[in-house]
């Protein structure tokens, strides 16, 4: 085989090729090339695809991130609430109990304007059948 020029090994050296009979070879995209710049053209098309991979693995890493802490901050949260919502429980059951102790009993009637949804019968049977016709 004929010893190559100063300026093919510079240029196999860059591109990582090797000159063969039928052109240029590819090592990165494991093809032949008729020419030098087609090769060029071909591995910088794959690169330039390669990179917009990357940025879109990137991006979406960084989402994934985003929705991780946005979920953990939903559970202190929801976990901070459900110990204030425990705490004034006691509270409640506490000084009622009291109450009952002292007068006898205690009564409460639930209307929708203390922010508690009032559940009929007719509601129950509504959800129950709704869930298996529908």
């Amino acid at each position: 085989m004929k010893e190559k020029t100063y300026k093919e090994k510079l240029t196999m050296k860059e591109t990582k090729t090797d000159v063969v009979s039928y052109g240029y070879y590819s090592k990165l995209l494991n093809k032949p090339f008729d020419t030098l710049d087609e090769l060029k053209a071909a591995e910088e098309e794959y690169h330039k695809a390669h990179d917009e991979e990357l940025k879109r693995a990137e991006e979406r890493k960084q989402r994934a991130k985003a929705v991780e802490e946005a979920y953990r901050h939903s559970m202190d949260v929801r976990r901070e609430a459900n110990e204030a919502i425990r705490k004034a429980d006691e509270e409640y059951y506490k000084l009622r109990n009291e109450f009952v102790k002292d007068y006898g009993s205690y009564h409460v009637s639930y209307s929708n304007k203390d922010g508690n949804e009032v559940v009929t019968v007719s509601d129950l049977f509504d959800s129950f059948f709704n869930k298996l016709w529908f």
